[in-house]
């Protein structure tokens, strides 16, 4: 589940930085977005996209998207994940684990 929560970590963000009013956000990993609605996980990517969520204060839907559902553009971008699982390319994300 990581992946995909640092995946929807990465989403936020994205929203944050460019000021977007309403989002979309789609994810295969149902796990991940009912972690994310489960009020007492201990899981610091799931408390931290909880965080964000709330602070960020924009209509955010997140929707789960099965694999193989044929949405345009989904097996570039799991291409594009994959390679970028491979890559020497670096991102610093600060967790901070709470208790």
């Amino acid at each position: 589940m990581s992946a995909e929560a640092y995946a929807i970590l990465l989403a936020l963000k994205f929203v944050k930085k460019k000021d977007l009013i309403i989002t979309l956000i789609c994810s295969e990993s149902l796990g991940c977005l009912k972690a994310r609605a489960v009020r007492y996980s201990n899981n610091s990517l799931v408390i931290i996209i909880r965080n964000e969520l709330f602070t960020l204060n924009k209509q955010i839907v997140l929707l789960h998207t099965p694999a193989l559902c044929e949405i345009r553009g989904n097996e570039e971008a799991d291409g594009a994940a994959k390679e970028a699982v491979h890559s020497n390319l670096t991102t610093d994300v600060h967790i901070v684990k709470k208790g």
